[in-house]
Parts: C-alpha cells; structure tokens; sequence
C-alpha cells in the first residue's frame, strides 16, 4: 500500500520531508556516544542541552550503540530530530511497566511532548516482558510527528498514540498484545 507524506508535513516546514530523508551535517548537530566520541554519552543529556522552545530543528545524532535509558522530550523541547544509525545498530531500550507500578502514561522507553518530533533509523524497545502487563516503548502526544524507518518493539501497548497528529513510514510495531493503544481517530495504515 503506498501512503503519501501528510500535507502538514510540508505545510509546516518546507523542509520537513526532506530532513527525513536527507543526511546530516556533522557540524549542526548534538552527537551522543555510548563510547564517549560524541557531544553526549545519553540521549537524555543531549535533549537537556538542546534549546527551550525552539522554532529551528535540532538534530540529535545517536551513534550506533545501545542506551539503556527512559527518554523524555517534553513540551518545551520542540523540533528535535532523533537520527539513528539504523534500526540494527542504534537502540534505545527501557523496562518500565504497569507490573512495576508506572502508569501506562509513564511507563514509555521515549515519551514525545515536544510538537514537530522527527526520528528515523532507530530502534525504540520495551524489554518489561509478558509477565509485566502493559509497558509502553514509544508514547507520543506532540503535534506533527514523525517517524521513518523505525522500530517499535515490545510485549504488551507497545506504541501509544495518545494524541495529535502523527506519521509513521517504513515503521515496524513488533509485539504480542495491544500493539497500538490511544487515540487514533486517523486510522493507521502500514507501508
């Protein structure tokens, strides 16, 4: 099934698409290394650092590794570009749960607030488990996200759509139970 690029995707930044598919500028962007040769070695740091309420994109360059951490981009984070280096090689892993105590809200590996989110080539997991009940990997509740050739992987609410509009392209949702929970008025269709 071929789905074409949402019309606000275009209409709220010219360029929008096109970050998406185009490479990035070493010297424009917040690098985060595991191994320590980037910016950051947490992709929480770099988000902490990038501006407050920004109208410009801020790519956040995530180096192949794995980062075991619960990532979250609030509301005043705007426009942060996550860029992998491939669903293979750059993972972002967590394990909170219902079973553990978090809410399903809280319990996301990434949790999106912030309006004009872009990732692309990256693995967002939920390692909790069958035995843990709902635990989120990916929620998002901004305005104009978008995601490309991503992963989304868990056992049971694996992506929570909350609210707003939102894309996905060339996204795997890979699970058991519940495998898109939230409101989804739009409907979702795979490519």
């Amino acid at each position: 099934m071929d789905m074409d690029v949402p019309k606000w995707i275009s209409r709220k930044s010219k360029s929008r698409a096109r970050i998406l598919e185009s490479e990035y500028d070493p010297n424009k962007v917040l690098t985060v290394a595991a191994d320590g040769t980037g910016n950051f070695t947490t992709i929480t740091g770099a988000i902490n650092f990038a501006p407050n309420n920004s109208n410009v994109k801020t790519i956040v360059y995530v180096k192949q590794g794995v980062y075991v951490e619960n990532v979250e981009i609030p509301s005043n984070k705007p426009n942060i570009f996550l860029r992998g280096e491939g669903t293979d090689a750059t993972k972002i892993t967590g394990n909170r749960s219902v079973g553990d105590g978090w809410t399903t809200f809280r319990s996301a590996t990434l949790a999106v607030s912030g309006d004009g989110f872009l990732a692309r080539d990256i693995t967002i997991e939920n390692i909790a488990g069958e035995e843990k009940h709902q635990a989120v990997a990916l929620r998002v509740n901004a305005d104009f996200a978008a995601l490309y050739r991503c992963h989304i992987n868990g056992y049971q609410g694996i992506l929570y759509v909350h609210s707003f509009r939102q894309f996905y392209q060339e996204c795997d949702v890979l699970g058991t139970i519940d495998f898109v929970l939230g409101e989804c008025s739009g409907g979702i269709s795979r490519t």
